[in-house]
């Protein structure tokens, strides 16, 4: 209901991304980055420019992740979710008891930003933080505030408070189109989330929803394992597909690289016949730049001007270079992480009228050094 409305969060606002990833080129590149980068804004220059070590500061006052101060440990998830809930509890009173009207809106979006706050946050460090025990704790979190979600799409009274509102000709009329617009997604969250079934059946989506999340949380965190299962639990015609270990199989294999019993397409042969048109729609193209990168090996290497399976990311490179008479160490610099974190400072300043700034992060704010506050 409430979390989707949000376009960002306290996560939001820091961008843990290392500099200089985005496109490594050779020592000329990175000196002419350092040349261009003048005309960056602070947040293009922010992710071009390795970190200095920070002064050992024994004094200053340390943090909470993100400014936030129960977060300077795992356990202060919890406060700031109770926190979060207590006030929920609070605004859906308020939501419920207030006459319909504009400020049944405002109470809403309150409400959607008390719960979202820390949901967001939360949803950031499970996946993002090196320590396992504030990964758990951000879980343990979104899986909560998760549930309070999901009770608040099924809460018939909040749910009337909203549709007095809305059925109301007169109240509609007199709403700004912004706000009416707010209070008719919010509607459509009821809606979608079965708000006009019994009250057995909602909560039995309810569960369901919290099952859903769990399975996928779990499944998320456990991607980057092997699952082993028993041998005797899959059937013997597909083992040889796994990687044995004792009497187990491991299934890792990306699901790209599966074999036909094993895929999950819907039809093979609709694979096949996308993959033939393909085929054909590039073959010609394909044999003009093949005969281009021959003719250039020959020329360069006249000794041995066969195009082995190696050759075509360099000649082409080098017929790119050729044709463009571009040095590579000139445009690089324009496709460097600074570079395109810029690009984004653009769009969303032009698409939604937000504007980011760099900032130095507090004491205990951010984790590692690379890590960059917006």
């Amino acid at each position: 209901m409430l979390c989707a409305r949000r376009l960002g969060s306290l996560a939001a606002g820091l961008a843990a991304l290392r500099p200089g990833r985005a496109a490594r080129g050779s020592l000329g590149a990175g000196i002419q980055a350092r040349r261009v980068s003048t005309s960056w804004s602070p947040v293009g220059a922010a992710f071009n420019v390795k970190p200095q070590g920070r002064r050992l500061d024994l004094f200053s006052e340390r943090r909470g992740l993100f400014g936030v101060p129960e977060l300077s440990a795992p356990e202060g998830f919890y406060i700031a979710q109770e926190e979060a809930l207590r006030k929920t509890e609070l605004l859906v009173e308020r939501a419920c008891s207030t006459p319909p009207g504009p400020q049944t809106v405002l109470i809403f979006d309150e409400l959607s930003d008390a719960l979202c706050r820390v949901a967001d946050l939360a949803d950031f460090v499970k996946i993002a933080h090196p320590e396992p025990a504030f990964r758990e704790a951000a879980e343990e979190t979104c899986r909560s505030i998760g549930t309070m979600v999901e009770k608040l799409n099924t809460n018939v009274e909040l749910y009337q408070s909203l549709q007095k509102l809305l059925s109301d000709k007169k109240l509609v009329d007199s709403l700004d189109v912004e706000t009416r617009r707010v209070a008719e997604l919010f509607m459509f969250d009821f809606e979608i989330s079965g708000i006009h079934l019994d009250e057995e059946k909602r909560k039995r989506a309810v569960d369901l929803n919290k099952k859903k999340k769990d399975l996928k949380n779990k499944h998320i965190k456990r991607t980057k394992f092997p699952n082993k299962i028993e041998k005797h639990l899959l059937p013997d015609h597909i083992h040889h597909n796994f990687v044995r270990d004792g009497k187990l199989l491991k299934i890792n294999a990306p699901h790209a690289e599966a074999p036909n019993d094993l895929a999950f397409c819907e039809a093979i042969e609709t694979v096949m016949q996308f993959l033939e048109k393909l085929s054909d729609k590039l073959c010609e193209r394909t044999i003009k730049d093949f005969e281009m990168m021959r003719q250039m090996k020959m020329k360069l290497n006249p000794q041995n001007s066969e195009l082995m399976p190696w050759d075509p990311p360099y000649y082409s490179g080098v017929i790119r270079a050729e044709r463009y008479n571009i040095e590579p160490s000139l445009y690089c610099p324009f496709f460097s992480l600074g570079a395109c974190m810029e690009g984004l400072n653009i769009l969303f300043n032009k698409l939604l009228g937000i504007s980011l700034y760099a900032e130095q992060p507090a004491k205990g704010e951010v984790w590692c050094e690379d890590v960059r506050k917006l």
